[in-house]
């Protein structure tokens, strides 16, 4: 028997008029709770989640980021509030940037300090230079 192949967030993908979407589960599992996030939002990851698709601090295991836009991660609640400098920030805002949207099916493999650790977000976009 042949099993096929476990989708990871290339296959997922991310609608074109997000910023980026984080992801309770690894691979970008769309079936487990995840965050959805528009250009210019910012918040808080709530402690406790009463929706069905509502994802909760500390939970975040992979993410997208959407090509010309900039995700600023931070570790503490309070850190985007206060003005910190965000912990882990995922940039695909520079005009040069041919490589396109940002696919981290893991973040344990290349950021450990932040998988499951994601309490505050700031997502900003640029509009494109071809209109």
């Amino acid at each position: 028997m042949v099993m096929a192949p476990t989708p990871d967030c290339k296959d997922v993908g991310i609608d074109r008029t997000l910023c980026a979407v984080l992801y309770d589960k690894e691979n970008c599992d769309r079936s487990n709770n995840y965050l959805s996030i528009l250009p210019g939002a910012q918040g808080v990851l709530p402690l406790i989640s009463l929706q069905t698709k509502g994802l909760r601090a500390n939970d975040a295991e992979s993410l997208i980021v959407k090509d010309r836009c900039k995700l600023e991660l931070w570790d503490k609640k309070d850190g985007l509030e206060k003005g910190s400098l965000p912990d882990l920030v995922f940039d695909r805002m520079a005009w040069w940037n041919i490589l396109g949207d940002k696919y981290v099916d893991e973040l344990d493999d290349d950021h450990d300090e932040m998988n499951e650790a994601i309490s505050a977000y700031r997502c900003t976009c640029r509009d494109s230079m071809w209109g």
